[in-house]
């Protein structure tokens, strides 16, 4: 029996994912799920024809990432212990991929890793620790401010193999067992924190999250992103409040709005942002505060 399968969650990726599954057709797996997210480009086209020989697409109406995942988990057919979740602009080899299986081997108490991530040569951020206000302060910041906070993210060339609050969710290789006990991705978030939350989750259930930084996956970054409204950073807001609600509590969540609100009105003042991308996100969060946790 192979010992893993693959879920690749595609919207507007007709551009890369081709190369995602050509990559996967490389690496030992037992099944290759694509869902996609309603996509109105070619993506769907693209994907059938580059599906490998244990490959099968679906496609539903788009629910969010998180959401194609755990349909992608539940189309899952065969017998296998990890699942692993790809970008559809992210390609990983089987050097990298028999690196993240042999450490979950060797560390019976983790349920989640993640590579180092790269593109065209350059390493980017591959992982980081929890989310709280001051860190998504600092993400809206100038670096001249913004080096007084805590960040989130880890910087390039500073994470080191073993634990950390969270591995990007480009490529993630999870444990099914943990992942069923937690009850799969919160469909709550639209796009973006699925990994943070999915992290958070584990560890209250006594699993950990690492980081594998001699494993790397290659990642356009934002591929599909770019292709959305303002570059899903309407998304972006409204999923940074709901974590924040969920992870720490409602005060937080108003906290960093409040907060950063006036930093947009800010960034609209100086020409850095346009009053409607500032509205977008303003109005993003309040439909997550109506919606509620």
């Amino acid at each position: 029996m192979l010992r893993a399968s693959a879920v690749v969650v595609t919207h507007q990726s007709e551009d890369t994912v081709a190369t995602t599954l050509r990559a996967l057709a490389q690496l030992p797996l037992e099944e290759v799920i694509v869902v996609d997210n309603d996509s109105t480009d070619e993506t769907s086209h693209v994907a059938a024809a580059a599906l490998p020989a244990n490959g099968r697409l679906v496609r539903q109406a788009n629910r969010g990432f998180g959401a194609g995942n755990n349909r992608g988990v539940a189309e899952l057919t065969a017998p296998a212990e990890f699942v692993l979740f790809l970008n559809p602009d992210a390609a990983i080899d089987r050097p990298s991929f028999e690196r993240l299986l042999a450490y979950v081997d060797a560390h019976p108490t983790v349920a989640m890793v993640g590579p180092s991530v790269w593109r065209d040569g350059e390493e980017l951020r591959s992982a980081g620790r929890d989310a709280s206000v001051l860190t998504e302060w600092a993400r809206e910041l100038p670096r001249a401010l913004s080096r007084w906070l805590p960040a989130r993210p880890l910087e390039p060339g500073t994470a080191r193999t073993g634990p950390v609050g969270y591995v990007e969710g480009a490529c993630m290789l999870v444990r099914l067992e943990a992942l069923r006990a937690v009850g799969g991705f919160d469909e709550g978030f639209f796009l973006f924190f699925e990994e943070l939350d999915l992290a958070r989750r584990l560890r209250t259930a006594g699993w950990q999250t690492h980081l594998v930084a001699d494993a790397r996956v290659d990642h356009a970054v934002a591929a599909s992103r770019r292709k959305t409204a303002f570059s899903g950073e309407p998304h972006f807001a409204a999923s940074t409040y709901r974590y924040l609600h969920k992870r720490r509590s409602r005060a937080a969540a108003r906290m960093w709005f409040t907060g950063v609100t006036a930093l947009w009105a800010v960034r609209v003042r100086t020409g850095r942002m346009s009053a409607e991308d500032r509205a977008r996100r303003v109005e993003a969060v309040h439909r997550m505060r109506r919606a509620g946790p």
